[in-house]
């Protein structure tokens, strides 16, 4: 079986797969970032945690980066090894853990948000389906097709195929399992802008890799991961480290309820919502609505010279953003009601699978295998 590759290590191939060993955080890091997280909450005696893996987000960082197809299959070598990193980790604070793989494939940014408004996400939609790209984008599905195989012969793994984005595919299962008397701590490990706002639910933070290149030849790669919890989503989703202190405190001050209404004004660029208003102005706009809103057409003020181009933009908006108003919607399709099929443990049959598929590069079946 092929030795462990190490994280710090990604940046120096060419392979795609690669890509993927930007998201294994270092375990040192993980051991800061778990004390960040939990420390002092009600989670840190927790018996259980689930670990939510955005793959589509890892799509679109495959289909973005320079690096070309690896021989047979290398990417579902990567994932299914990273839930082995992780679990591996995990398994040091004695908790039972659920793993979750989240994945859209092509209905990637969701049904309901692109039937209200076709434009939402266009930007990484162009980067997936990239027609010079696409035989590594069909290479790529056809690993993830079979990592979703695999992982029935993992314990406590799951594969979700849904039609919607990984923010409310996560949303909707968070909201199913969700346990009052004892709630389990969950972490979504994404750099997903949107899924910062998962962070809005109770238990709920997020684990954001973040690895920088070497500048040099023989340089480690700097893992300086961090983590995103309720009270920094908003300011780590604005993606502009030149935020004035008054500013910050302004934006920490906003409820749960005004997240949505916040980005409809400001936008979110790199998921292509539109900027409606300045930094300045989407805060005191937002501040004047701290309930719910009925008509979300009236938060823009009449005298506004673009009154009427900015009410259709930001119903667009708030209705591709808003996790609530579209888990309403998913609430109507069976999809959000499906059962995960239960977990086939056969080790020998992942075995089998190992030799057949994985002659290069091993899977780490013993770290996945034996932490029950």
């Amino acid at each position: 079986m092929a030795n462990y590759r190490q994280s710090s290590d990604f940046a120096t191939k060419s392979e795609a797969s690669n890509v993927l060993y930007g998201y294994y955080i270092r375990k040192p890091i993980l051991s800061k970032m778990m004390k960040t997280a939990f420390l002092g909450t009600t989670n840190a005696s927790s018996s259980q945690i689930n670990v939510f893996i955005d793959l589509n987000d890892i799509a679109v960082s495959v289909m973005k980066a320079n690096a070309g197809i690896d021989p047979n299959y290398g990417i579902t070598c990567a994932v299914i090894n990273m839930i082995a990193h992780y679990k591996s980790f995990i398994a040091s604070y004695k908790v039972d853990v659920e793993f979750y793989l989240v994945y859209s494939g092509d209905e990637y940014g969701g049904i309901i948000a692109r039937n209200r408004y076709p434009e939402y996400c266009n930007d990484l939609r162009i980067s997936l389906f990239d027609p010079n790209q696409q035989g590594k984008y069909n290479w790529m599905k056809s690993n993830f097709l079979l990592a979703s195989v695999i992982l029935q012969y993992i314990p406590h793994c799951h594969f979700i195929q849904s039609s919607e984005d990984s923010a409310l595919t996560i949303y909707n299962q968070i909201l199913r399992t969700l346990v009052p008397t004892n709630p389990v701590p969950n972490i979504v490990i994404t750099k997903d802008p949107i899924c910062n706002q998962l962070c809005l639910i109770t238990n709920t933070v997020i684990f954001r890799p973040k690895k920088s290149m070497p500048k040099a030849q023989g340089e480690m790669v700097t893992d300086t991961s961090y983590v995103i919890n309720g009270k920094t989503a908003i300011e780590n989703t604005l993606q502009n480290s030149q935020i004035a202190t008054t500013t910050l405190c302004k934006l920490e001050a906003l409820l749960p309820t005004q997240w949505s209404l916040f980005f409809s004004l400001y936008g979110i660029k790199s998921r292509g919502i539109v900027n409606l208003y300045d930094l300045r102005r989407a805060i005191a706009i937002t501040q004047e609505h701290p309930e719910p809103i009925v008509n979300i057409e009236s938060v823009i003020p009449e005298n506004d010279p673009e009154y009427q181009y900015k009410q259709r933009y930001i119903l667009n908006n708030y209705y591709s953003i808003d996790l609530p108003y579209k888990h309403k919607v998913y609430m109507q399709i069976p999809e959000s009601q499906l059962a995960l099929p239960p977990t086939l443990f056969d080790n020998n049959g992942l075995k089998q699978l190992n030799d057949q598929y994985f002659n290069s590069k091993g899977l780490f079946i013993d770290l996945m295998t034996l932490l029950k």
